[in-house]
């Protein structure tokens, strides 16, 4: 078994996305180092978030695949990460399943953890992505519940790790904190590797990826889009990557992210209802003992942007201008692909539709 193995395990929409393209896209690099990404692919580990969830797994993929996780670390005599943004969801009880897989190796947990105020208005652009149509306060509210994936109980630091400081002891669980806005962009990568025992500057950055964000008005024009074309093609009943390849990649990243607007602004009692809970949740962290690579100060710093706007704020005006280029840039996608594959002759006329009023 390797001898040490570090579990990232969260929050969601910490920069998880850019640290796992990063430590994948040098996974060669890090080996000849001593440092093991196990897995064929990235999306192992989402498969393996899903199965530390499972009570009763079977021999389905996500166990298979996690399984072949272990297995690979088991064969390992160095340091081995894994890295899940979801693995912060794994329910208590569950918790001592996961790590003792691992065992005799050193498990150590790592949590990047993100200031709570942008943390919520970039959790509620994402949960639009695939589909949801909860408004930002509806959002804000249905975070008190622990059954949801958006929850305090994921992205709240100082709970998850006393949630996981029932079975590890503190000076196991890492937190890394996000570096403010405007820091120098290696500096989270600087702090992972710092806990995780490797060198970033032999890494090639040059690839990394981001979770890119919406705009207020392309998020309020995805919640109103989204749930419509959900309705039309019936992703309920298809994979789940169907869902994410077609709302989120294409519409979402594709179309939506690159166009400009506005950061976006919580309701001014909900943003000093989240500040007061990250204040409390530095004062929880510091007093528990965790190792810190970062600040803690970062996890409590809510910077106001003046020219933000809250969603309720958008007008229909705004959102049709911005839903034009983007039915003009659909038209012309869709346009290429059928030629591309040889589609419909000029003089057919073209399928009916069926949009729904």
């Amino acid at each position: 078994m390797a001898e040490r193995v570090f579990l990232h395990i969260g929050a969601p929409k910490s920069g998880t996305t850019y640290l796992q393209s990063i430590v994948w896209g040098n996974r060669h690099v890090l080996r000849e180092a001593g440092l093991l990404v196990p897995g064929k692919n990235p999306v192992d580990f989402n498969l393996a978030a899903a199965a530390v969830r499972i009570r009763n797994p079977g021999n389905g993929r996500p166990a298979r695949t996690w399984q072949r996780l272990v297995d690979e670390c088991a064969a390992w005599t160095g340091t081995a990460v894994l890295s899940a943004e979801w693995f912060c969801r794994t329910p208590d009880d569950l918790i001592p399943r996961m790590v003792g897989g691992f065992e005799p190796a050193d498990v150590q947990i790592v949590y990047t953890a993100r200031a709570l105020v942008p943390l919520v208005t970039a959790a509620w652009q994402e949960s639009l992505k695939t589909g949801h149509r909860e408004s930002l306060p509806e959002f804000v509210a249905s975070l008190d519940d622990d059954e949801r994936r958006w929850s305090w109980r994921n992205i709240d630091p100082s709970r998850v790790l006393a949630r996981w400081s029932q079975h590890l002891p503190a000076e196991q669980i890492h937190l890394v904190t996000v570096p403010i806005s405007g820091a120098d962009p290696l500096l989270l990568l600087r702090r992972f590797a710092n806990v995780v025992g490797f060198d970033p500057d032999a890494c090639d950055t040059t690839a990394a990826q981001a979770n890119e964000s919406l705009s207020v008005e392309a998020a309020e024009l995805v919640r109103r889009v989204a749930p419509r074309v959900d309705d039309i093609v019936g992703f309920a009943d298809l994979p789940w990557h169907e869902r994410y390849r077609w709302l989120r990649r294409f519409f979402a990243h594709g179309l939506m992210a690159p166009l400009p607007g506005h950061r976006i602004a919580l309701d001014p009692g909900h943003a000093q209802a989240i500040a007061a809970r990250a204040d409390l949740a530095v004062a929880t962290l510091r007093a528990a003992g965790h190792p810190v690579s970062g600040d803690l100060d970062d996890i409590s710093v809510a910077p106001v942007d003046p020219d933000a706007v809250r969603p309720a704020d958008v007008s229909d005006t705004q959102l049709l201008e911005l839903a034009v280029p983007v039915m003009a840039e659909l038209v012309a996608r869709v346009r290429e692909a059928t030629l591309e594959q040889g589609g419909a002759r000029p003089d057919q006329p073209p399928s009916k539709g069926r949009v729904r009023g």
